[in-house]
């Protein structure tokens, strides 16, 4: 049987500074791992679901031959599942064990409750937000499609604290109706985070943003049982808070980092980082590694070494968009990334000379 390796964990000792010689957490999960599961056997599929979900029940609707297809795309601590359920029935969690879901439905119908809580999927409507230690039931229809993202405990609770700086006491509790079109964009940033990995390829860089983004998203645009902490003031900030920060970003832009790294370089929470950085800055953390990025970007066209291209320089460092990509470049620099290219191959060849 195929069954789904343990993920791996993200302890906080290990976000350090590479120059620490400790492991970044974007170390062990940059990499998605891909797994399909045919089955006819309703005890293999048992066995599987069991080690994605926790201990679970699965009861096929009466009558009809069973079988099923799950997709596990797998993220170190985070999985994206797509099932296929040709006969529907009936999906129960005793009790979660260090997982938090958000689980949707993209075609049939589905209901269940939460620990008391009742809760309905709608496709492009309406998904649900599953927290730990606390039981869930779902009933769908047959020919039900649905795809559901398993965050880690460890993971979703450590973001948290870098957003924060606090660590919590127990696992968030969620409100369990999550609305995909509601203005906080949750539900566009979940498409685009499960979407972007079930690509065939993808840039790590795109992953660490995306993870990031997804794990923000859920944390900030939902109401759950420590929402308060994130709408207090963040405490201030010495400024050199921002000097480690944009030292961290300045030597490791070329490298997919993620915002647990930035914050464990600078010492103080995220939304403390934020605010310093753009008083200082006038910009967050985020749009500067972006600025730096760029600059990484010119000076890769600035040498015109032997086969380089702008779109392996674009690629290369994880902007998803070329088009966009040139329209930014052509601002910041005043010239397009081609015509930076074509300079550095003239009539002399290529040339590292030309300044910033």
């Amino acid at each position: 049987m195929n069954m789904l390796r343990p993920p791996a964990s993200e302890p906080p000792n290990k976000r350090a500074a590479p120059s620490s010689g400790r492991m970044r957490t974007t170390d062990v999960w940059l990499v998605p791992e891909r797994r399909v599961h045919h089955m006819a056997d309703l005890e293999e599929a048992r066995a599987v679901i069991r080690g994605i979900y926790s201990e679970s029940m699965l009861e096929p609707s009466r009558g009809l031959a069973f079988s099923c297809e799950l997709k596990v795309i797998t993220c170190g601590s985070i999985h994206i599942v797509h099932g296929t359920w040709p006969t529907g029935g009936r999906f129960t969690i005793p009790q979660i064990l260090g997982r938090y879901l958000i689980t949707g439905a993209l075609r049939g119908n589905v209901h269940g409750i939460h620990a008391n809580e009742p809760y309905v999927l709608e496709p492009e409507r309406l998904s649900a937000v599953l927290s730990p230690e606390r039981p869930v039931t779902l009933e769908s229809s047959p020919a039900y499609q649905g795809r559901s993202v398993v965050i880690e405990r460890a993971t979703l609770e450590s973001h948290f604290t870098a957003l924060t700086g606090r660590e919590l006491r127990g696992p968030l509790v969620f409100d369990v109706a999550l609305d995909l079109t509601s203005v906080a964009g949750v539900g566009s940033i979940l498409k685009l985070f499960a979407e972007g990995l079930e690509l065939p390829s993808i840039s790590s860089f795109l992953v660490a943003s995306l993870r990031d983004a997804l794990l923000t998203a859920l944390l900030t645009g939902t109401r759950h049982s420590a929402s308060s902490l994130l709408e207090a003031p963040p405490r201030r900030a010495a400024p050199a808070s921002v000097r480690r920060a944009e030292e961290f970003i300045q030597a490791h832009a070329g490298e997919p980092i993620s915002l647990a790294d930035i914050v464990a370089a600078a010492g103080v929470p995220e939304r403390s980082l934020r605010a310093a950085f753009i008083a200082a800055r006038g910009m967050p953390p985020g749009a500067f590694l972006r600025r730096r990025r760029f600059e990484i970007a010119r000076q890769t066209l600035l040498a015109g070494a032997p086969g380089t291209t702008v779109a392996g320089v674009v690629a290369s460092l994880g902007f998803v968009s070329g088009g966009r990509f040139s329209v930014e470049y052509k601002k910041l620099f005043a010239e397009s990334p081609s015509d930076t290219l074509a300079a550095s191959r003239g009539p002399a060849g290529p040339t590292t000379k030309r300044s910033l």
